[in-house]
């Protein structure tokens, strides 16, 4: 193939990677989050799981801090990282408590 027929292109993106999860973030709108603890090839993203709200919150609260971040600052330590809810609480099981 010539230049002008075959053209790959990286997508934009950011990504936060703690010990446990990968965040990434693409300009196409399109959201990742892996437990890399429980699936280190990155093959069922858990953004969408409920179990994962306060992990999906945590990582998007951290990663400003770390986008444009240079050097020695970007090893900075995040702090404890949230763990995936057991299960979540039914919205019934909320009212009759």
């Amino acid at each position: 193939p010539t230049d002008k027929t075959y053209k790959l292109r990286a997508p934009a993106y950011v990504a936060l990677r703690t010990e446990r999860y990968l965040l990434t973030l693409y300009s196409s709108g399109e959201v990742e989050l892996y437990d890399m603890a429980n699936d280190p090839n990155q093959v069922d993203s858990k953004w969408r799981n409920k179990r994962y709200r306060d992990v999906r919150k945590w990582l998007l609260a951290k990663l400003p801090l770390y986008v444009n971040c240079k050097g020695q600052a970007c090893e900075e330590a995040l702090g404890p990282e949230p763990k995936p809810v057991k299960k979540p609480t039914s919205r019934r099981a909320r009212a009759k408590s």
